[in-house]
């Protein structure tokens, strides 16, 4: 199925390199489909590129900037009236761009978006990695009688890629079958409480061995206090500081690298501060993935 897709009025930070030049394809997915709690996630891939804008591409722990990183902002995708179908869609695209070594940067939208690229790593990849940062461990085994959802996401992900190539990093608000279903599937989980560089680092070691590397940011990971515009807010999340010095760990050690950013809403962010931490987590993984390239 061929994906649709409508040109943005911004693009990531204001660059638009050519997409054949381009080492990094930002998509905007502004799916909005199983969403319970606050709405307005498919409104988010504008707002974050907006605040991309007046946000610094220099990266304090690089030492350098991404103002001359080759990135094409592709637009936002038409999203279809089934959620399979856009996922399907989008996976072929991301597949067809991994093939030709770009990197894809997925905004979203809502959390379910990362099962696209799952599905393209599980056609492309012999030793994939998918760590995902968010406050819920997303592992029920329905949501409102759907099987493709925001709250079952990592589940979805586990079957396909196998339990051991899945790891939560911030996880706060679970339940005792979820914990069930990530011990007998052999996700790996990091709590909020328990986060330490250690284990990040010890996570980067992993990640040197890896032929895809997908970290996957529900903004929920953060504190309330730094992401008032989580569709799911929840108490005592990670810094932006823990997030970006993590995202510099694993990509910055990783190969080959993508990304994907969801479950935020503008309609409860006035100030936009969530879209500033937002914008500022695709800039630092683009720097850390720079790095490890040269650019």
């Amino acid at each position: 199925m061929l994906l649709r897709v409508n040109p943005s009025p911004y693009t990531l930070a204001g660059l638009q390199a050519n997409l054949d030049e381009a080492v990094f394809v930002v998509l905007g997915l502004p799916l909005e489909a199983t969403s319970t709690l606050r709405p307005g996630s498919r409104l988010a891939p504008l707002a974050i590129r907006e605040a991309s804008l007046y946000v610094s591409l220099w990266s304090e722990r690089v030492e350098r900037s991404v103002a001359l990183v080759p990135v094409h902002d592709a637009g936002d995708a038409v999203i279809e009236a089934s959620v399979r179908d856009t996922l399907d869609s989008v996976a072929e695209l991301v597949e067809m761009l991994v093939s030709r070594g770009k990197r894809v940067i997925l905004v979203g939208g809502e959390h379910t978006i990362t099962l696209s690229v799952v599905k393209a790593m599980v056609r492309r990849a012999r030793n994939p990695l998918l760590i995902v940062f968010d406050a819920h461990l997303d592992m029920r085994e329905v949501h409102q009688g759907a099987h493709l959802a925001h709250s079952t996401v990592t589940l979805r992900a586990a079957e396909q890629l196998g339990g051991q190539k899945v790891v939560v990093i911030g996880a706060r608000a679970l339940s005792e079958r979820e914990l069930e279903r990530a011990k007998r599937l052999g996700v790996r989980v990091i709590r909020a409480r328990e986060f330490e560089m250690s284990h990040i680092q010890r996570l980067a070691r992993e990640v040197e061995n890896v032929d895809w590397l997908h970290i996957s940011i529900d903004i929920d990971a953060l504190d309330p206090i730094f992401a008032p515009g989580a569709t799911t807010p929840e108490p005592e999340g990670l810094t932006p500081t823990q997030l970006y010095d993590a995202i510099h760990e694993l990509a910055g050690n990783a190969r080959f690298a993508t990304l994907d950013l969801t479950e935020y809403t503008p309609l409860y962010d006035p100030t936009r501060i969530t879209a500033v931490y937002a914008a500022k987590a695709v800039i630092e993984y683009i720097a850390a993935q720079a790095r490890t390239l040269s650019l």
